[in-house]
């Protein structure tokens, strides 16, 4: 269960990194 709620978490970020490189944001604040 642990699992899966990581990867969870790690999809929504990779999906939120994706929105902001299609909206011009920098993406690298996500990773700060």
């Amino acid at each position: 269960a642990c699992k899966k709620i990581h990867v969870l978490s790690v999809s929504e970020l990779l999906g939120e990194a994706i929105k902001r490189c299609h909206s011009g944001n920098s993406v690298s604040s996500l990773f700060v």
